[in-house]
This record gives C-alpha cells, sequence and structure tokens, in this order.
C-alpha cells in the first residue's frame, strides 16, 4: 500500500551533479545560455538523466523549484506512469 502526501515532492536540483536550477538558471539568463550549454558546463543530464526534463522546463518557464511529475520519471514511483 502506497503512502498519501498532502504537499507535493519539490524538485530543485540535478543530484547527479549536485547543481541546483537556481543556480543553471543565473548562467542561463548572464549568458544567455541554452540547454546543451549548461549540460557542457555542469554535466548535467549526463548522469542518470532524470533532471532533463526538469531542466528543460525550469528554461521554458524560468521557475527553478519544480513538483515531482512521475510521468517524466517513471522510474521514481511504485506505480506505472498513466499513459
Amino acid at each position: 500500500m502506497s503512502e498519501q502526501r498532502d504537499e507535493p515532492i519539490m524538485v530543485d536540483r540535478c543530484v547527479c551533479f549536485d547543481v541546483s536550477f537556481r543556480r543553471l538558471k543565473q548562467l542561463a539568463d548572464e549568458r544567455n545560455a541554452d540547454f546543451d550549454e549548461l549540460q557542457r558546463t555542469f554535466g548535467c543530464g549526463r548522469g542518470c538523466g532524470m533532471c532533463v526534463p526538469y531542466i528543460r522546463e525550469m528554461l521554458r518557464t524560468g521557475e527553478t523549484v519544480l513538483p515531482l511529475r512521475p510521468e517524466w520519471n517513471p522510474s521514481v514511483t511504485d506505480s506505472p506512469a498513466p499513459k
């Protein structure tokens, strides 16, 4: 049986390279950097890859703390991702 949470789990960093989305956004703003430049500079997205959709969303929206989206990373939940 899975436990129900009242508050969403939030994602704010690439855990493989321990770089926050805040730092990534700062660099993106300062240098007009795209995803590829952020990846080259910090390595983000080259470890487990789970941060990739979150970084792309951060670049699209400017948000640096995002709710966990199991459909983006189905391996983080015990239940299957929605189809």
